[in-house]
């Protein structure tokens, strides 16, 4: 499963993200802060999990609005 979202799935937002996280640990190496290299692994994961808000939409909205208040 892990080996399968690994290797499938790779937009252009997967690319640009994993090119932000790169770009992230270069500069948790010039700066030497280790609380920037937590924050750049956890991204890291989310890049090579394939997981967050970005990619597998759990966080939006549902197209169909439904009527909750019916009057029958």
């Amino acid at each position: 499963m892990f080996k399968q979202s690994l290797l499938t799935g790779w937009t252009f937002m997967r690319w640009l993200r994993l090119a932000i996280v790169i770009s992230m640990i270069i500069q948790t190496f010039i700066s030497h802060d280790p609380f920037y290299a937590v924050i750049a692994v956890f991204f890291l994961f989310q890049v090579i999990s394939n997981i967050g808000c970005c990619s597998t939409n759990t966080c939006s909205t549902p197209l169909e609005k439904t009527d909750s208040n019916t009057n029958n």
